[in-house]
This record gives structure tokens, C-alpha cells and sequence, in this order.
């Protein structure tokens, strides 16, 4: 199953290893506690709502010792404070090792702007490693997304409403094999074992349905009090995906 759905989402398992998680909270709880933040002590946020799993990963990362800092946007477009994000994210040369972890929205939740790509690209020159919030995007918008290019340390996904009518779903984290070496050892070995064995099972019992399920979806349609246009400077987008919590 876990083949089927990286083919799916066109993520190649020579780059990234994935972790099914109960939703989109989960898997940022998880990133939070697994990521080393004695090491590399800030959290950097693009938000412009206020989000379950952004607070979790937040309240999380704080008791690590993580310093908290979020963009801010300009009234009354709500785009990014360009200038003051800059500040954020670029460092001086001699701190551009080890900033922390650069938490990125591909778009907006209030307007429907997709960000600019640049920011991604940015973060990355600056030392910061990179989680990618794609939980709104659906299979067909990853290839005009660009993950080759980009390559995020973290990728966070979620499929919704699709065993049947019940509204339940699952969430998937993506991590870049190269980064798993950073993360901090005791909370990385449980990485593999986060779902109780029995749940394994009843995963593995319904993986026939669940590609059954891939194969007759084509799109998965956001949620009707969500967005659904975009024009900002990274293009239009087509909305498939359904994001959960």
C-alpha cells in the first residue's frame, strides 16, 4: 500500500520514507517532537489562520526549548510581509548552519493565493530545514508542484472522506531519507511504530479497498467553506486535494 500511494502522489521511495498518521495533526506533533530543536532552536510559521496542528506543533516544539517566531501579513490583502519574512529567514553568513524548522503553507487558507515558490528556495540557502503543508493539494497538482526541485526535509499530506461515506480519512508524513539522520534518535525509533499492532493489521486488511479507491478517484474536492481559486505569482492552481483538521 505504501508503494501505491508515493506512485499516487508521484514521490519516489528512493527519496523520502513515509509515515501513515491518524490525520494532519498527528503528523505535525510528530515532526515537532522528533525534530531536534536543542540543536537548531527555531520554528518559523507562514500562517494566516489559525490551525489545530500548527498549535500543536508550536506548543510542542516550545517545550523542546524552540524559539517561536510567525510571518506576518499586510492588511487588507493579506499577502506575506515580504520584507519582514526576509528578515526571518535570511542569516548572516557565519549562522547559516543549523536555523531550524521553516513551516510552509503552499497556499492561502483566507484568500486563496498560492505563496511564491521563492520562499522554499530561500529557507533552504539560509540553512533552515523544510516542512511543506500539501495537505490541500491533490495527485495531479504534485507534478506542477515541483517536489524535485525543491526537495522539502518534510512533507505533509492528508486524504479525507474516502472509505465510503464515513468522513474519515488518514494523514501522511514524508521525510527526506537524508534528513532522518538529524532527528533525534529516542523519538525516531518510534517513528516505525506508531499505530498499536492491531491497527497495522486492520491497515493492511483494508489496503485492497484503499487502492481501490485510488484507482476510481480521480480528485479530491476541498471542503465547500474552503478556497478555491488562486493568483498569485506561482500560477493557478488547481484545487484536488481535501485537507483534514
Amino acid at each position: 500500500m505504501k508503494k501505491r500511494i508515493m506512485d499516487f502522489l508521484n514521490i519516489s521511495e528512493n527519496d523520502y520514507s513515509m509515515v501513515f498518521t491518524a490525520n494532519r495533526t498527528s503528523a505535525f506533533k510528530l515532526v515537532a517532537e522528533s525534530y531536534p530543536f536543542q540543536s537548531n532552536r527555531r520554528l518559523l510559521t507562514v500562517y494566516d489562520y489559525e490551525s489545530e496542528a500548527v498549535e500543536t506543533m508550536i506548543n510542542t516544539s516550545e517545550k523542546k526549548g524552540a524559539r517561536v517566531t510567525s510571518a506576518e501579513f499586510t492588511w487588507p490583502r493579506l499577502t506575506i510581509h515580504s520584507a519582514k519574512l526576509r528578515k526571518m529567514v535570511v542569516s548572516k553568513k557565519e549562522k547559516k548552519k543549523k536555523r531550524g524548522l521553516f513551516v510552509f503553507p503552499l497556499h492561502s487558507r483566507i484568500t486563496g493565493v498560492r505563496y511564491p515558490y521563492q520562499w522554499m528556495r530561500i529557507a533552504q540557502e539560509n540553512g533552515w530545514h523544510v516542512l511543506i503543508d500539501a495537505c490541500a493539494l491533490g495527485p495531479k497538482d504534485m507534478d506542477s508542484f515541483g517536489l524535485s526541485l525543491f526537495r522539502p526535509d518534510f512533507l505533509v499530506c492528508s486524504f479525507y472522506k474516502i472509505f465510503g461515506e464515513n468522513p474519515s480519512g488518514f494523514g501522511c508524513l514524508f521525510v527526506k531519507k537524508s534528513t532522518v539522520p538529524n532527528l533525534e534518535a529516542d523519538t525516531n525509533a518510534g517513528m516505525v511504530s506508531l499505530l498499536p499492532a492491531a491497527t497495522k493489521q486492520s491497515l493492511m486488511e483494508e489496503s485492497s479497498f484503499i487502492d481501490t479507491q485510488l484507482d476510481q478517484t480521480s480528485t479530491f474536492k476541498l471542503q465547500d467553506d474552503e478556497l478555491a481559486a488562486s493568483n498569485s505569482l506561482s500560477g493557478p492552481l488547481s484545487f484536488q486535494g481535501r485537507c483534514q483538521n
